[in-house]
């Protein structure tokens, strides 16, 4: 019974990596085009509603949140220099 439950957390976790990890995927798509990104909280917005369970997404070159959506609730986050929060270091240094 416990192996059940722990496989089907397992198996939804490993979904909403998915559908994370899809969404992201799809935002690097559209930054390689245009990296401006005039559009990104309408693409965003249409992310999140595609593939839910996603609070929010970010925009950050260099590390540095430049746009978030939504940007209610998130204010505080654009200019929040990702590099500077000790725990998300050795996530930084995999993306290099």
């Amino acid at each position: 019974m416990a192996t059940q439950i722990a496989s089907s957390h397992a198996k939804s976790l490993e979904k909403q990596l998915s559908h994370s990890l899809s969404a992201t995927l799809a935002l690097a798509t559209i930054l390689k085009e245009d990296s401006s990104f005039p559009n990104f909280d309408r693409v965003a917005a249409d992310l999140i509603e595609r593939y839910g369970g996603i609070s929010n997404l970010q925009l950050a070159p260099n590390a540095v949140i430049s746009k978030i959506f939504p940007l209610k609730g998130n204010e505080l986050a654009v200019g929040l220099d990702l590099k500077k929060i000790k725990e998300l270091l050795p996530l930084l240094r995999l993306r290099s």
